[in-house]
């Protein structure tokens, strides 16, 4: 073996243990929420079907996100922070199995009512008979105005995925769907257009009429 050999060689026996103790050291610095994240990212990666057919970029939601995971204390952060990236999705079908308060309501099974938008206008396209929506008195066909004081349109936003700046018409209705079956916490207020007039209702979040 000439000089020149024995040099490189110590080298890489050198550098070798030192990268070894940088990615080890990652990998332990990293809180159980960064690794929990990781996971849940590597297992969709790895196993759901739809993000080729649903265009999801989800490089691009570990680069949104992964940063975020290491802000996090608390498991109740987490959950919301996980709600979030499920978002991404874009699958009301795709849901964690524990929630908050605060949490939204799953879709579809905790809908009672359905909409569309319609060029500019959110219109109710549909109803769950006997359930709280029915039951307040909203009709197919009405054109709603506000959900809970506010215009509609900027309340999708956080429901809308990150990922792309390029929302689909899937995208824009799973926002909508989430955003009117409500959170847990807060009563839901929904104010439309009848007869020209202004009015709102005050669907309470469960129940039938039987």
């Amino acid at each position: 073996m000439n000089p020149f050999d024995r040099i490189f060689n110590l080298k890489i026996k050198l550098i070798f243990p030192v990268i070894m103790f940088l990615v080890n050291n990652w990998s332990s610095a990293q809180t159980k929420y960064q690794k929990d994240f990781n996971e849940f990212w590597t297992d969709i990666n790895d196993n759901y079907a739809y993000l080729d057919q649903q265009n999801i970029d989800w490089k691009k939601v570990k680069e949104i996100y992964e940063p975020q995971s290491s802000r996090i204390s608390n498991d109740d952060e987490f959950i919301t922070f996980m709600e979030n990236v499920l978002n991404e999705l874009y699958n009301g079908h795709s849901s964690l199995n524990t929630n908050l308060p605060n949490s939204n309501r799953l879709v579809p099974s905790g809908s009672d009512l359905y909409l569309e938008k319609v060029g500019n206008k959110f219109i109710i396209k549909d109803l769950r008979k006997g359930f709280g929506a029915d039951l307040a008195g909203l009709k197919i066909g009405m054109e709603v105005t506000a959900y809970n004081g506010k215009p509609v349109d900027e309340q999708l936003k956080k429901f809308l995925p990150k990922f792309t700046i390029q929302h689909n018409q899937k995208m824009y209705q799973y926002a909508i769907d989430m955003l009117f079956a409500g959170t847990h916490d807060i009563k839901r207020e929904i104010t439309v257009v009848e007869n020209g007039k202004s009015k709102t209702f005050f669907p309470i979040a469960y129940g039938n009429s039987n």
